[in-house]
Parts: C-alpha cells; sequence; structure tokens
C-alpha cells in the first residue's frame, strides 16, 4: 500500500501518476486527463464542481484500471461508453459502439 499523500500537490501528483501509467493507450483517456488536469487548475467555484471533479477522477481512475487489468477489449469499451462522444453513464450501455 502506497503511503498517504500529505498535500494538496502530493495527492495531485499521485492522482496523474496512476494515468502517467497508461499514457498514451488510449486516446480517450488522454484527453479526459488532459481536460481534468486544466479543470483542476482553474480554482473558481472549486468547492461546487468539487463532485463533478471527484466523479471525473473516479472514471478515469476505472480506466486506468480496466486498461491495466483486464482484456484489452474491456478497457477500451469502457473508455469509448464512459469517455467517448457516445458518452453513456452505464458501461453495459456499449452495444451499438462494439463488442464487450
Amino acid at each position: 500500500m502506497r503511503a498517504r499523500p500529505q498535500s494538496r500537490t502530493e495527492t495531485r501528483d499521485a492522482l496523474f501518476a496512476e494515468f502517467a501509467l497508461v499514457k498514451g493507450a488510449n486516446r480517450l483517456l488522454d484527453q479526459h486527463v488532459a481536460r481534468l488536469a486544466v479543470d483542476l487548475d482553474i480554482k473558481d467555484n472549486i468547492e461546487l464542481r468539487s463532485r463533478a471533479l471527484v466523479e471525473v477522477m473516479a472514471v478515469g481512475l476505472q480506466a486506468v484500471q480496466l486498461l491495466v487489468m483486464a482484456e484489452s477489449n474491456v478497457g477500451e469499451e469502457f473508455c469509448a461508453a464512459r469517455l467517448g462522444e457516445h458518452l453513456s453513464r452505464n458501461f453495459w450501455d456499449v452495444a451499438s459502439i462494439g463488442d464487450v
């Protein structure tokens, strides 16, 4: 188990270190992470946006785990369903995207 980060900077670094594990493996995830980095830099109304930011982080981390641990098509289909232009909140709603 990793040591617990002590500051916001360390927390952000730990988050983006996880994303770096699969950088370049999926274009949609790379775009998702880039948007997240920009959104985290915007401090205006951060309290109001925090729930949405946490959701974006969670979906990105789910994608990382699936790209690393699951069969290749599962991670790709997850990214297509949750991060792609046919965005769906339900992973199993991917029938029109491809085979899972």
